[in-house]
């Protein structure tokens, strides 16, 4: 991983306590319920009909998309806020140089084989001791129009990894890697990374697939490898779910 001079690298480490890391998350979800909850009742008053009942409310693509949006937006302004800004972690350090080079992309890839691979696997032990996954449910692609499909697809292949890795991978884990050496820090930001989808299903598969991530950024120290892994693997277990409503 970059190096960084040993000062900073104490610096980065008081962020990886407890304490931060965890009022830094909640802090970042309530200035995305701030944002959002006002937008989706202004955006469901213009398009008429009223909001709805909670269960019709959350399976509305639209709704999903800024709700995506808003979440993983605030998860980039906290890291900015407190990173970038103050100094402690420049985006060239966390691993953001330039483009998406070929080595990336190549590195990416092959994450995602092990990524989907791995958490596959989980989900198929889990399946034979009566725990069914329930995607579908979260995220009813079939059901969807073309235009809702779209937005469900950008704000889940592009915009969820490139945040979600910025703020789980390019600073949760890092700092407290640094604090708490890799082994927990791959555990503790695995955890939160999979306990912030909601869904109680899903935690075995999503904490394997983040600790991939997180070993893929460690081995690298670029973070665009996660950030592609991470894209491939929503785009193929997306292109699951239509599939099996086909």
């Amino acid at each position: 991983m970059i190096a960084l001079a040993e000062h900073r690298r104490a610096r980065l480490a008081h962020y990886g306590s407890w304490p931060v890391v965890l009022g830094t998350l909640v802090a970042a979800l309530f200035v995305s319920n701030v944002f959002a909850a006002p937008l989706i009742a202004v955006v469901a008053g213009a398009a008429g009909g009223g909001i709805g009942t909670f269960t019709e409310l959350v399976t509305k693509p639209w709704v999903l998309f800024l709700s995506i949006v808003a979440g993983d937006g605030a998860l980039f302004l906290a890291v900015y806020v407190l990173l970038v800004r103050r100094g402690v972690l420049s985006w060239r350090e966390m691993g953001l140089t330039g483009g998406v080079g070929t080595r990336s992309l190549v590195r990416g890839m092959g994450w995602a084989a092990v990524f989907v691979a791995a958490s596959g696997a989980v989900s198929f032990l889990l399946a034979a001791l009566g725990v069914q996954q329930n995607q579908a449910q979260q995220f009813p692609l079939q059901g969807m129009g073309p235009a809702g499909r779209i937005g469900i697809w950008i704000a889940g292949v592009i915009v969820a990894p490139v945040t979600e890795e910025i703020f789980f991978r390019g600073y949760v884990f890092r700092a407290m890697a640094e604090r708490k050496g890799t082994v927990r820090g791959v555990i503790y930001s695995s955890a939160l990374f999979s306990l912030l989808h909601l869904n109680r299903a899903a935690f075995l598969p999503l904490a394997v697939g983040g600790s991939i991530l997180a070993v893929s950024y460690r081995r690298t120290g670029d973070l665009w490898t996660p950030i592609l892994a991470h894209a491939l693997n929503n785009a193929f277990s997306f292109s699951i779910l239509l599939a099996g409503g086909s």
